[in-house]
């Protein structure tokens, strides 16, 4: 809701005095370690006065570039004007071509900062919770796919017991990991199979022959089970339905976990080219080498053993089958009128409200 106009003069006192508070707090926790006297404490107050200094100067070079861009592109803006220009007939008012090609270097300048801050926002430290969570979760992924490729041609050699089926990995992962249905278990429902209330089992053929599929059919759509009267209290709702949701999504997830984990390796490459690493020396995060952003372990190397490089080489042929049919032509129209802007927008959506966003919060909580 919407505050009053005296509840926001009370909540910006009050967040003024926690300011002035923590402000005081550091002071006074600042005299204590000076008059200590630690050697440690006077050399991280130099280090960061001299950083400070740095950062000072550095925004007010900037700022000098700006105002002075400024004046220079009203001083151009005034001459181009046939009316106000034929004022100017001051030196200092007209432009020249000196001033001119200073505004342009200006820009110049000014756009390559914006260009280097921008990169830098684009950058992950490497020690925060996401980088940390993903590599994980990248790793066990991995793990998953090499395991299934290992065990799945043991385990065609043997049947499961239950069904008869030969075992795969996909069968060995439910076993266990899924637990066993309320249905399947004997303090829930009696095992015995039981009609269903107005049905009656099939009778044989009066021939005497009895045609087998069509009593097994009968037998597992006509019977039902029945629960227990004394059931524990885990056999009845919500507990019951809830055990089902979650049997049926593991169930999912087990059975389409390779298309999560072509998913998460096709999007580590992005993760893994937009995470940096921390200077040796100073500690700034700054982006990696060229050979290691690009060629190993970078981005061709990756694209290389990525398992859902086959599945997107199959749909790169598919589009160039489809564009030859289509027409070359009429294919490049599509793409510079329609899918090249889609594609920029969707990009333009994802960095600047995603992957900015994640950056900039997840490189306040990092590991040391």
């Amino acid at each position: 809701r919407q505050l009053s106009e005296e509840e926001q003069m009370e909540k910006s006192a009050i967040m003024m005095q926690k300011k002035f508070r923590a402000w005081q707090v550091r002071k006074a926790t600042r005299a204590m370690m000076i008059l200590e006297g630690k050697k440690e404490v006077f050399a991280a107050m130099k280090m960061q006065s001299r950083f400070r200094g740095l950062l000072a100067r550095a925004r007010k070079r900037i700022q000098e570039k700006k105002e002075r861009l400024e004046r220079l592109r009203v001083k151009d803006l005034k001459n181009r004007d046939p009316r106000t220009a034929m004022l100017n007939r001051t030196k200092s008012k007209i432009m020249t071509d000196d001033d001119r090609r200073q505004m342009y270097l200006l820009e110049q300048d000014l756009e390559m900062e914006m260009q280097k801050r921008s990169k830098r926002t684009m950058l992950m430290r490497p020690n925060t919770r996401f980088a940390v969570i993903w590599k994980c979760l990248f790793v066990f992924c991995i793990s998953l796919e090499i395991s299934q490729k290992v065990f799945d041609p043991v385990l065609a050699k043997y049947k499961d017991t239950r069904t008869g089926e030969r075992l795969n990995f996909e069968g060995v992962l439910n076993s266990a990991f899924v637990p066993t249905p309320i249905e399947m278990r004997p303090k829930c429902y009696h095992q015995k199979h039981i009609p269903l209330h107005g049905q009656k089992n099939k009778s044989p053929k009066t021939d005497g022959t009895t045609n087998a599929a069509e009593s097994t059919t009968t037998a597992t759509t006509t019977h039902s089970r029945k629960m227990k009267k004394k059931a524990p209290w885990y056999c009845h709702n919500p507990y019951a339905s809830t055990l089902t949701t979650y049997i049926n999504a593991l169930r999912f997830l087990i059975h389409n976990f390779l298309v999560l984990v072509s998913c998460i390796c096709f999007l580590d490459v992005f993760v893994t080219f937009f995470t940096g690493e921390l200077n040796e020396d100073t500690g700034v995060l700054v982006p990696k080498a060229f050979f290691t952003r690009w060629i190993l372990p970078g981005v061709v190397l990756q694209m290389l053993v990525n398992p859902m490089m086959g599945q997107v080489f199959v749909a790169l042929k598919a589009v160039m089958r489809w564009a030859h049919v289509v027409g070359p032509g009429r294919c490049w129209r599509w793409c510079v009128s329609f899918i090249s802007p889609a594609l920029g927008y969707a990009w333009y959506l994802f960095e600047w409200k995603v992957w900015r966003r994640l950056v900039k919060s997840e490189n306040k909580h990092t590991y040391k």
